[in-house]
């Protein structure tokens, strides 16, 4: 594995890591987890046919931390392509994103950035009903004010306390402390700024870009996650040429849930794609 720290001129320094050769694959991890929670032996094996490029959002892991400017749904997406940029060709690259991750590609697709291949996982395109989007915005501003003021690991046991993450339960007792540790490697404040700046209910939906857009386009989603099943169905009625894999047994965190189904998907799309 090869590690950077990409710097630039009025944006955090963004911390990635790479392995393999061939066409770049960048990995977009979730709110509050870093490049260290993919499945490491998944990682691994990408990495023996693809030059695997794994980031921490800023605020994230490794990555210097994040103001609300920086959140914002051009600058997060700014920072994204400048960083992958500086170690790959963007134009070459598939793009897996997964939850805010899979959100932040939506919005790149929506400004117009040259994206090759999208691989979602657990993927929201936005909240478009005003009210809707209000009353997400004011519960996440909540969570945004607990983030910047309580200690992070108190506020942690509490969101990953909601029904979303019920099904990590079940994760084994070392595979629930890696992705704890993965989580408090996180900046409090950083995680607030990015609830603020971009939670569901404050980025610009994407559902336009994807109905005029014709990047190849796979999703995976937990059978237990309800509420994403019916949003990759969504997607798909917007798009019918997306490929939708629905893994069985698991939740909103395939790629923790069930690492194996994961791996697969992502070489079967990344070989079609």
């Amino acid at each position: 594995m090869r590690e950077d720290l990409i710097s630039r001129a009025g944006r955090p320094a963004i911390r990635i890591r790479r392995c393999g050769v061939g066409r770049p694959v960048v990995l977009v991890h979730g709110f509050a987890s870093g490049l260290e929670g993919w499945p490491r032996d998944g990682v691994a094996s990408l990495c023996n046919a693809y030059h695997v490029i794994l980031i921490d959002l800023p605020g994230h892991g490794g990555s210097a931390p994040a103001t609300l400017d920086d959140t914002h749904p051009e600058a997060a997406v700014d920072a994204l392509l400048s960083a992958v940029g500086a170690v790959t060709d963007i134009e070459a690259a598939s793009w897996m994103g997964y939850s805010m991750g899979a959100r932040l590609l939506l919005t790149a697709l929506a400004l117009g950035a040259p994206l090759r291949h999208l691989l979602l996982e657990s993927a929201n395109p936005g909240i478009v009903e005003p009210s809707e989007r209000s009353r997400r915005a004011a519960r996440d501003a909540v969570w945004a004010a607990r983030f910047e003021r309580e200690p992070l690991g108190s506020v942690l046991d509490d969101w990953l306390a909601q029904p979303i993450f019920a099904t990590r339960a079940e994760l084994s007792p070392s595979d629930r402390d890696r992705q704890r540790g993965v989580r408090e490697a996180a900046d409090g404040a950083s995680l607030g700024a990015w609830l603020r700046g971009f939670g569901s209910g404050t980025m610009p939906p994407a559902w336009s870009a994807l109905e005029g857009s014709t990047v190849p386009l796979d999703l995976l989603v937990g059978d237990r996650d309800l509420r994403y099943v019916e949003l990759a169905r969504a997607i798909e009625r917007r798009r019918l040429d997306a490929r939708i894999e629905i893994a069985t047994g698991v939740g909103h965190a395939p790629h923790i849930e069930a690492p194996d189904v994961w791996t697969e998907w992502v070489a079967a799309a990344l070989k079609e794609g």
